[in-house]
């Protein structure tokens, strides 16, 4: 069986959703959140990209911080196919916190967490119909 998967490729600029397979993933729905201790919760959702329910085989989404006007797309990006620069207050995937993580979730299911010093993470999505 085929597993649907995406990667995510991060740095101090920007988060990069890439599609690695050879067909098309649902990426709808999905929520990207990190709750540092104290604060309020830097969350991002999917929905804010054009078109946000399916990512073609090699192909990126991509968000970055509003220090920026645009960036290039990333070398593994075949296409970037949406891409929203945020401010400070979705800057999920970035912390001065050496064990800092960020959630993805789609409803209540939490199909990652990863660790922001670690610059990628994989993310298994269900299979089946979209919720």
């Amino acid at each position: 069986m085929r597993r649907n998967y995406i990667e995510l490729h991060y740095n101090d600029e920007s988060l990069v959703v890439y599609n690695p397979t050879d067909r098309t993933v649902d990426v709808s729905n999905l929520q990207f959140m990190q709750a540092p201790a104290g604060a309020s919760p830097l969350l991002f959702r999917s929905n804010v990209w054009r078109d946000p329910t399916r990512l073609q085989p090699k192909a990126c989404f991509q968000v970055w911080t509003d220090r920026y006007i645009d960036l290039r797309a990333p070398d593994i990006c075949q296409e970037r196919q949406s891409w929203q620069a945020v401010s400070f207050v979705r800057w999920f995937w970035l912390s001065e916190q050496p064990a800092a993580v960020f959630e993805v979730r789609r409803g209540d299911n939490v199909l990652a967490r990863c660790r922001v010093l670690d610059g990628t993470c994989t993310v298994r999505l269900p299979e089946g119909p979209m919720r």
